[in-house]
């Protein structure tokens, strides 16, 4: 035993498969991936690690109907601690489409430029403040428009 300030918390996603054909699918899934990836929750319930989950929502696209495949963020030592808060599976793409930002951020591929706010008074430039701008960059080097960093984000 230990207390939540002093064991790790993985976090991931408690998964309701809703349909009896659906649960066989999922857990021929889950056959190849490693045990310490997920877990078998009983009655058609699943804990998935967050990275797993991800790549879980594209096989339920492909493979089952999403409106009967429901998740909730949960941890791995808690996983019914959020459950009348499940949504459909297909709630979650938003967040998965944004995802690249946090990549980009691990990669050190955002830039920031400082510039002054200023004020003239009687031809003299005064220094009133900072702007500070960040921007994204692609591989290339260009830099990532603006709007879309804010949809990401």
């Amino acid at each position: 035993m230990g207390c939540d300030a002093c064991l790790p918390i993985r976090t991931g996603y408690t998964v309701s498969v809703q349909k009896a054909t659906g649960v066989k699918e999922v857990e021929k899934y889950f056959k190849d991936i490693s045990q310490n990836q997920w877990k078998n929750l009983g009655e058609g319930m699943f804990w998935i690690k967050e990275d797993i989950f991800w790549v879980f929502m594209e096989y339920v696209h492909q493979h089952l109907d999403p409106r009967h495949v429901w998740a909730v963020e949960a941890t791995q030592r808690r996983p019914f601690d959020n459950l009348p808060r499940m949504e459909p599976i297909t709630v979650f793409q938003k967040t998965k489409d944004a995802l690249w930002i946090d990549e980009l951020i691990e990669d050190k591929q955002i830039c920031s430029y400082y510039q002054p706010i200023v004020s003239v008074d009687n031809e003299r430039v005064n220094i009133i403040g900072h702007e500070i701008l960040s921007r994204g960059l692609e591989e290339d080097g260009t830099i990532i428009p603006p709007f879309k960093m804010f949809e990401a984000a």
